[in-house]
């Protein structure tokens, strides 16, 4: 029997979130963070137990599309979401 080749290549585990920019670096400790563990596993029964918005996987899209460095000003607001679409 032929072992694996990439039997001892230890795996990196990826990160909780990943957005594919500056905003992966500037954010990475705080994703760490133990408050940040209690959000999400908050989050992860939320999603689990009821019609939450947005889509879990739209949580950080703001942050997706814009890197750090086109960022000019931040405006936190709630936006009203009441159903998918």
């Amino acid at each position: 029997m032929q072992k694996n080749r990439y039997y001892f290549v230890q795996r990196k585990v990826s990160p909780l979130v990943h957005l594919g920019n500056e905003w992966d670096k500037i954010l990475e400790g705080e994703f760490k963070k133990d408050y940040y563990k209690t959000l999400r596993e908050f989050l992860k029964k939320e999603y689990s137990t009821y019609t939450v918005y947005p889509n879990m996987h739209n949580i950080f899209n703001a942050l997706k599309h814009t890197s750090y460095s086109d960022v000019k000003a931040v405006i936190l607001g709630q936006d009203p979401y009441h159903n998918p679409n």
